[in-house]
């Protein structure tokens, strides 16, 4: 059997996974056009190789089998990684060979690259996943995606090792709100309100050395920063009370957005994010916190961004939150999570093997 890799996004992808993208040249990258470069210590390289692996049968016909989305970033140590999505399947069938195939092209573009890692998230699913559903900004359609149990033991195979596990958990708005209000205090010493992203971008210098905050693959590259192109992020902040002539203090913040997957679901839209008119009239379902940071693990601080939070997807008509970026080691957040009975919905298991 022969086999082939090119740099294409085939339109199958999309029927497939179909996925919503959220970085920078939106516009371009949904005419087909994959612009960006990065620049790491002098060397100038494409930043997305849109990774294609296809069948070449005996009469040269062309069938595309597997796709993944690869991308460089650099993480907060300065080194070089080259991250792949999860593999979306076109045509399953022989799955060993060809998942060897596209990471061997993986391995040459990393070492092209001059990467020290190559890094994959593999998603597992327990229900519905609002969006975002990556830590990246390809964001699949989790309820469409294919996964079979051997696609993790293939990875592993060629090297790949577990480095960390982040969750996402689930509780309807009501319940949040019930419950909340029974635990939350008017003698609380927070103050919360809402924010712009705006408003937000100048205060988060305070927010950078928080000991607890979501995951995300790297602080230091800009091109990893989450913004949503047609609804504006919502963030819940918490202060601590002003006292005589001293200025309330920012300590806590949750940033939730709309689940964009929820009109292209519905209306079958052939690309996620076209049509932005039918984001400004449907009535969304879900919200999902995709970014929090809290100065200590303070029970009043958690329960007052988490009544702000819902009190605020309340208004807009939302009847689930999710929150999402919660690794194994929050200890703390995961703790209260369950205390509010929420659920898990998604585990993002982030692979990690050394480029040789």
């Amino acid at each position: 059997m022969t086999y082939k890799a090119d740099t294409r996004l085939p339109l199958e992808v999309l029927e497939k996974s179909p996925f919503v993208y959220t970085g920078p040249n939106l516009g371009s990258f949904l005419v087909g056009a994959i612009q960006g470069a990065i620049n790491h210590h002098g060397r100038l390289l494409p930043r997305v190789y849109p990774l294609t692996v296809s069948e070449v049968t005996s009469n040269n016909k062309i069938i595309d089998k597997i796709f993944s989305l690869c991308f460089f970033y650099v993480n907060d140590k300065d080194e070089l990684v080259l991250f792949l999505t999860h593999p979306c399947w076109l045509n399953r069938s022989d799955s060993a060979p060809l998942t060897n195939f596209l990471l061997t092209k993986a391995d040459e573009l990393a070492k092209y690259g001059g990467c020290k890692f190559i890094e994959m998230e593999f998603h597992e699913v327990a229900s519905y996943v609002a969006f975002p559903t990556s830590l990246t900004h390809f964001s699949y359609d989790l309820q469409k995606i294919s996964v079979e149990k051997n696609d993790l033991s293939l990875l592993q195979s060629h090297g790949f090792q577990e480095e960390s596990k982040i969750h996402c958990y689930e509780q309807s708005v009501s319940e949040i709100e019930k419950r909340a209000q029974e635990d939350h205090t008017a003698s609380s010493p927070f103050k919360t309100k809402s924010l712009t992203p705006s408003e937000f971008n100048m205060l988060n210098d305070k927010t950078e050395n928080y000991p607890a905050k979501a995951y995300t693959l790297s602080h230091r590259d800009p091109y990893l920063t989450f913004f949503n192109p047609l609804s504006k992020d919502i963030v819940s902040a918490a202060y601590t009370r002003t006292r005589w002539f001293r200025k309330g203090e920012l300590v806590g913040y949750f940033r939730w957005t709309l689940n964009l997957f929820e009109p292209s679901q519905a209306y079958n839209l052939p690309v996620p994010l076209l049509f932005k008119y039918v984001f400004e009239n449907y009535s969304f379902t879900h919200g999902k916190i995709i970014d929090w940071g809290l100065s200590e693990d303070d029970t009043n601080l958690y329960t007052s961004l988490l009544l702000h939070a819902s009190h605020s997807m309340k208004e807009k008509g939302l009847k689930i939150l999710q929150i999402g970026n919660v690794t194994d080691n929050q200890s703390y957040m995961k703790t209260f999570l369950m205390q509010y009975d929420f659920r898990k919905v998604h585990t993002i298991k982030l692979l990690q093997k050394r480029v040789n």
